[in-house]
């Protein structure tokens, strides 16, 4: 009989905690939802549901399936896969597609269905989309989500807390999460690395994830922003470093039209997966 009674307890308390460990993951949900569209409204991009779907919010990096209508301010559609028997599966959060769009996809579960109105300067920008978009024109992004496989390997997002922030040369500064002290590439070296980029206010506008191909490039080219070609000088193979770069070694006064301010400084952690010497 005790033993029953004590039976009882248990299966009561473990439905208990059940449901509480539920109730807490719908809370987290429902704040992480209520962030990320406050950040969206804030830069002047409006999503009106349809259709909420089910499941979890996307995290950068998973992968959606979705069907996808693109309109003009007025109304005429420039693009639309609606007919296709497949959606379009990519990855989403990483800058992959228009910014505005992209952040966007963060809020969206498998089987919700949404209007997006994404501002021209997060859209196609000033210089439009061929013929198909006109410059400086919003648009609207009719969103229909089929399927959200999520990653099987994240992001790079080095945990930081308690280690030291150094400074480099020019105002760069870095935080060396893992350090190999192996040697260290030279100007001229070729370099392969996976790396994420961030806004201050931890916006991906850049990124690619560890199962890819690593962005390979050679140092000091002047097509890499001055920040990297600095940060790599103080990297090792295997080394994970996250970069703050300040605006002046980044892209400048002028930034990246549709993904970077003017002026803005940027945040990146990058993994040096290897190099080669030019001397070899």
């Amino acid at each position: 009989m005790m033993h029953t009674f004590r039976k009882g307890i248990f299966i009561c308390f473990l439905l208990i905690f059940q449901f509480y460990c539920s109730a807490q993951e719908a809370s987290n949900e429902a704040g992480l939802f209520e962030k990320r569209l406050a950040s969206l409204q804030s830069k002047g991009i409006e999503i009106t549901f349809i259709q909420e779907g089910e499941g979890i919010l996307p995290v950068p990096g998973d992968i959606l399936e979705f069907f996808m209508k693109g309109n003009l301010n007025g109304g005429e559609v420039f693009y639309s896969n609606y007919y296709h028997k497949e959606g379009i599966k990519t990855a989403v959060g990483i800058g992959r597609m228009v910014p505005g769009l992209d952040q966007a996809f963060l809020l969206m579960k498998a089987g919700s269905k949404a209007l997006i109105e994404v501002p021209a300067n997060l859209a196609y920008g000033k210089e439009g989309l061929s013929d198909l978009v006109p410059r400086n024109t919003d648009v609207v992004f009719e969103i229909e989500v089929l399927n959200h496989f999520p990653a099987s390997i994240s992001v790079l997002n080095f945990q930081t807390q308690g280690k030291d922030t150094l400074d480099g040369n020019n105002g760069l500064r870095y935080i060396a999460v893992h350090q190999t002290f192996f040697p260290k590439p030279y100007k001229g070296d070729h370099v392969w690395v996976h790396y994420t980029g961030r806004l201050p206010d931890g916006t991906i506008f850049e990124a690619n994830l560890p199962n890819e191909k690593a962005f390979s490039f050679k140092l000091g080219e002047s097509t890499i922003i001055p920040g990297w070609n600095e940060a790599l000088l103080l990297m090792s193979t295997g080394d994970k470093f996250r970069f703050l770069i300040p605006w002046k070694l980044a892209y400048g006064k002028k930034g990246y039209p549709g993904k970077i301010s003017p002026r803005t400084n940027l945040i990146f952690d990058i993994k040096l997966v290897r190099f080669e010497s030019t001397d070899k």
